[in-house]
């Protein structure tokens, strides 16, 4: 056990260690160059291994720590890196999570499904599904198969978009020479975020380009970002420890959330500040209970600052029992993967403050069924089943 417990904490050092050294780093229909559908990836997968012996083929998640990684092997599951250097020079089945300074998805590199990447230079010379990612300096020479959606300080884009592009920056860069200027390589929208309007060469864009204004992203802007998100991860992990060690009835409790829980969490977790500050504003009114409203504001506020970590926990427990993942350092990459996803979903115009509201709701709404559930409901042998 305490072995398990040491694994875990020195991934946790190792990923603030990578962290910290991106001071400079962040900013805030199909394509039918490919003719194999998603549906069929598990085949193509073991097909590529078979017509090349050579190849290994990992048929599992693959969490990796270290300084250069170099994936010159097919994994049929998703993969977690936090790394110095990153290099895809293969196929990768899944989802691809990866923390490094710099990200090579070269030209044999595919990722079939989504690639979350944060990093200071990211070069995708290959092949990625979905792209989500934050760095100082993208570049994109090869194919985003759909969506691709950026954070960044400049964007170099020579290769091709299937589909829309999300984009946030200082510095967006099209090809200059006129062959490439007629070529499409965006074929869906460009939605771009930039301190000035950019020269698009006509023809790069299929659909519509829509421009919004923005001040410049500064270093301190940049650094502010990278600090919210070691702060998520720092501020989940701890939590996801004591619930783990010190709160196992509340932990597990979170892995037995079904669909009517879950609705019942979102409704509670809706009404419980509404009721809460209702009752604060008679108890300050009547004066004598002042005391009492300052005190529970003050655990209503303490509940807030959880119960976004909260909801991420639960979310992870739940993921965690449905692919079968029990060891703790595993559990962990997950945890990590899903809190820099959530992160960076929240990065997005709109879509990012409904998710950061609804995170808040569900985890407090989590909090107050457990508390109903194993304190007060069952004096009276009544339980949340039957609501």
């Amino acid at each position: 056990m305490l072995k398990k417990k040491m694994k875990v904490i020195s991934l946790l050092i190792l990923i603030t260690i990578v962290l910290s050294m991106f001071t400079t780093c962040f900013a805030d229909e199909e394509n039918n160059v490919i003719t194999s559908q998603k549906n069929s990836e598990s085949t193509a997968l073991e097909q590529q291994s078979t017509s090349h012996p050579e190849t290994t083929l990992k048929k599992e998640d693959v969490y990796l720590a270290g300084d250069n990684i170099t994936i010159d092997y097919i994994i049929d599951g998703n993969l977690f890196i936090v790394a110095n250097t990153v290099t895809i020079n293969s196929q990768i089945g899944g989802d691809a999570f990866i923390c490094a300074k710099s990200i090579i998805i070269e030209e044999n590199g595919y990722v079939f499904s989504n690639l979350f990447a944060i990093s200071q230079k990211l070069e995708i010379k290959g092949i990625a599904y979905d792209v989500y990612s934050t760095s100082n300096e993208t570049s994109v020479s090869g194919l985003v198969y759909r969506d691709l959606r950026t954070n960044c300080n400049t964007l170099n884009l020579s290769g091709t978009v299937g589909r829309n592009a999300f984009i946030n920056c200082n510095t967006l860069n099209f090809p200059e020479n006129s062959e490439n200027s007629l070529k499409e390589l965006i074929t869906g929208d460009l939605n771009y975020t930039a301190s000035k309007e950019v020269n698009i060469p006509e023809g790069i864009v299929k659909g519509n380009i829509n421009f919004t204004e923005s001040s410049e992203l500064t270093t301190n802007t940049i650094q502010h970002k990278l600090a919210s998100l070691i702060t998520l991860i720092i501020t989940v992990i701890i939590i996801w420890l004591i619930c783990s060690f010190l709160a196992q009835k509340f932990n597990a409790y979170t892995h037995k959330l079904n669909i009517k829980k879950t609705l019942l969490s979102f409704a509670l977790g809706f009404l419980t500040p509404i009721i809460t500050l209702l009752l604060c504003a008679i108890l300050l009114l009547l004066g004598f209970t002042s005391s009492i409203a300052i005190l529970i504001f003050t655990i209503l506020f303490i509940l807030f600052a959880i119960s976004t970590s909260i909801s991420i926990i639960a979310i992870n427990n739940i993921l965690c029992d449905k692919i079968k993942l029990t060891k703790k350092l595993h559990q962990a990459g997950t945890l990590i993967a899903i809190t820099t996803v959530l992160w960076l979903l929240s990065l997005i115009p709109i879509l990012g403050t409904i998710i950061d509201i609804l995170a808040v709701i569900f985890g407090l709404g989590i909090i107050i069924t457990y508390f109903l559930d194993k304190h007060l409901l069952k004096k009276d042998k009544v339980t949340i089943k039957d609501l």
